[in-house]
């Protein structure tokens, strides 16, 4: 009972945190990548078309749900891209802060190092990141939002301090090009797509059973299962789409990292990665599907990039 009362106060503290101002502001990606607020609007369009049929019979209804879906969905997206969800994410992922005088004497100036780096190219990079762990023997490191940048215990013993500083210069990288954002933003609307989905999906199951035995429950049926097969095809394109773009992004990461000085030892740590990995056989959809681009290939762009 005492480590949940602990647990909470500490999550407390960080929502506290999280709602003090800071010179960048949520919203930031939307300015930088307007084709992310395009994208926005068209999946809420979507989602309110169907109140377009009752236009013709009670305009004023029509509107007011209209409306009332664009304050719903702009408050999600507010929730979704604040520092609040970002808190409640940490909790979710087992990821903690910097405790122990090891951790704290060899990570803090690891990244206070790049950090100051990153800063000096892009003014804009929030002052509140900090750097988290997650107590995994999985050789990781990835960003939450827009400040939270976190590294495995396995990468911390399996990377000296060179390395760790490249695999830091990497993930502000993704920070710098709002990946964090755009991942919690995507997620997002892409939940809400589901649960559209399966509510379709359940009205017509319901009316196929009420209308069980005659035509009208057997044409139910049909177009339900062939709603199902469309929303199906349109997911996998769209996991196609996004999986190309994260191994896009990857790519940039490794770009920013060495345009800030850390080529090198990014490249030492993709090494490493790469006589860890006995096998990356997939198959023809589990390679279109990869979310991160093939090591070798990593590091052909890195030292191409060095030789050039």
């Amino acid at each position: 009972m005492n480590s949940i009362i602990q647990v909470l106060k500490e999550f407390l503290k960080d929502l506290k945190g999280c709602l003090k101002s800071d010179k960048t502001s949520k919203f930031d990606v939307f300015f930088e990548r307007p084709r992310m607020f395009i994208w926005l609007l068209v999946c809420y369009f979507v989602m309110a078309s169907k109140y377009i049929g009752i236009a013709k019979i009670k305009p004023i209804l029509c509107f007011i749900l209209m409306f009332g879906t664009l304050l719903c969905y702009f408050v999600f997206i507010a929730i979704v891209s604040s520092n609040i969800a970002e808190s409640i994410l940490r909790y979710a992922s087992s990821v903690r802060k910097i405790a122990t005088n090891t951790e704290k004497e060899r990570l803090i100036p690891l990244f206070k190092e790049v950090y100051t780096q990153a800063f000096r190219k892009n003014k804009g990079i929030s002052r509140k990141i900090k750097p988290y762990i997650v107590d995994s023997v999985e050789v990781n490191a990835f960003i939450i939002g827009r400040n939270t940048l976190v590294i495995t215990r396995g990468a911390i013993e399996t990377f000296n301090d060179d390395e760790l500083k490249g695999v830091m210069a990497h993930e502000f990288g993704h920070i710098k090009n709002y990946d964090g954002q755009i991942t919690l933003l995507v997620t997002f609307c892409t939940t809400i797509f589901l649960w559209a989905f399966i509510a379709v999906s359940f009205v017509f199951r319901l009316l196929e059973k009420l209308f069980e035995n005659n035509i009208i429950g057997n044409l139910f049926g049909i177009v339900r299962q062939l709603f199902e097969v469309v929303v199906r095809f349109v997911l996998f394109i769209w996991t196609l789409i996004i999986s190309g773009g994260s191994r896009r992004k990857e790519y940039k990461a490794d770009m920013y990292a060495k345009s800030i000085g850390y080529g090198e030892q990014l490249k030492s740590a993709l090494y490493i990665l790469y006589g860890m990995e006995i096998s990356d056989k997939k198959g023809l959809i589990q390679n279109l599907k990869r979310t991160h681009p093939i090591l070798a290939y990593r590091i052909e762009k890195l030292e191409s990039s060095q030789n050039g």
